[in-house]
């Protein structure tokens, strides 16, 4: 299943730390970048954190601006650690990828699953692990590396990235052209397209439907007891209904996990999917 990420941003928000001798490559990269964002009429801001607290402020106020019609977009410009997270180089603190996530799930909500984070910080793909499908995704795109990353290949092809995504209003094009040698990105629909198609497999149609029902109606009706054949085909309808995968399955996750947005997928297209894996001899789910 090919999913293209349907988002709009109006506005950059980058948000900088790093140690006085390491700030050359953002300095070059910021002389373009700004410019890049203005020929599309988007303002595009830079913000120096210096501590903890003033990161969480900063997000905190993109929540207050995203209430009030931003769709931001987030760039991390600092270290980060596996283990620890965030560091702040002028403060010498981390921000924990958990309290991270908290704090941008609270922007996401704000602006209807539409926030695209980019983090440049090595290792912040772990923030994926703290996403939790119960509650609002922290961002509908996540573009960031699983290891650490060169600041000579940021250099080379951040403001490229920016200007291949704005022109050609494909943020996935332009990530595979500039960034996949060394980023990874998340999507939130995708996830939730993943997990369904998952639980469809798992039991949701075939053979593996069918046993699903006859173990409910053996929980339900013990052997026993005895009812007419008109119950027992009432029955058996109230099952086959409870049990079949509807739309339902994807609506109780909008309100949710995906900020009140629809996603751009039905069950029948999951199913299709699960159909399409079993014919190839490959777990359903894998796109």
């Amino acid at each position: 299943m090919h999913f293209t990420p349907r988002l709009s941003v109006n506005s950059l928000f980058w948000l900088t730390s790093l140690r006085d001798d390491e700030k050359g490559v953002t300095r070059r990269v910021w002389e373009d970048l700004p410019g890049v964002f203005a020929v599309e009429g988007l303002p595009a801001e830079m913000i120096e954190i210096t501590s903890a607290i003033e990161l969480h402020s900063a997000l905190t106020e993109l929540v207050r601006l995203a209430n009030l019609g931003a769709k931001p977009m987030i760039h991390f410009d600092c270290h980060g650690s596996l283990e620890r997270g965030l560091w702040l180089a002028a403060s010498d603190e981390y921000m924990s990828w958990s309290e991270l996530i908290s704090l941008l799930r609270d922007i996401n909500q704000a602006c209807g699953n539409n926030l695209c984070v980019v983090s440049a910080c090595c290792f912040s793909f772990e923030a994926v692990r703290f996403v939790d499908i119960h509650l609002t995704a922290p961002f509908g795109i996540l573009i960031a590396p699983e290891g650490e990353v060169n600041a000579g290949f940021l250099e080379e092809n951040m403001v490229a990235f920016y200007r291949e995504m704005l022109a050609l209003g494909d943020i996935t094009s332009a990530m595979e052209t500039r960034l996949k040698a060394s980023f990874r990105m998340f999507h939130s629909e995708k996830m939730l397209a993943h997990v369904l198609t998952k639980y469809i497999d798992q039991g949701g149609m075939g053979r593996r439907l069918r046993e699903r029902r006859e173990a409910l109606m053996k929980m339900a009706v013990p052997e026993e007891v005895e009812l007419t054949k008109q119950t027992m085909a009432e029955l058996r309808h109230l099952r086959d209904n409870m049990t079949k995968p509807t739309e339902d399955l994807i609506k109780r996750f909008i309100p949710g996990f995906l900020a009140g947005k629809a996603p751009a997928f039905t069950v029948k297209q999951l199913e299709d999917e699960v159909r399409k894996a079993r014919a190839a001899g490959i777990p359903p789910g894998q796109f």
